[in-house]
């Protein structure tokens, strides 16, 4: 399964990254922050989650979303209804 997996290079993005591989799965990567080189991944999008373009280019050929992205609170409160709307796109594109 091709999975895209969103805030690939922090903490959670990046187990999850080197789960999935090992289980047999391509990852396609998508974050702000540049990986690190030994991270297992087919391609990486340097984007923003709230980027439609970026998002769609991440997306191209996946079977499924993994949304990991780091906390900031003020940031991302200010924005929520924002990324629900950006999620609910991805989901869609999925389907």
């Amino acid at each position: 399964m091709k999975i895209c997996v969103t805030g690939v290079t922090g903490f959670i993005g990046t187990h999850f990254c080197r789960r999935l591989q090992r289980e047999g799965h391509s990852v396609i990567g998508m974050d702000l922050w540049q990986p690190e080189s030994d991270l297992p991944m087919e391609r990486f999008v340097h984007g923003d989650i709230r980027d439609p373009a970026a998002v769609r280019s991440a997306l191209e050929g996946c079977d499924a979303v993994l949304y990991s992205r780091r906390s900031a609170p003020r940031l991302w409160h200010r924005r929520s209804h924002l990324l629900r709307r950006q999620r609910a796109r991805i989901a869609r594109h999925i389907g």
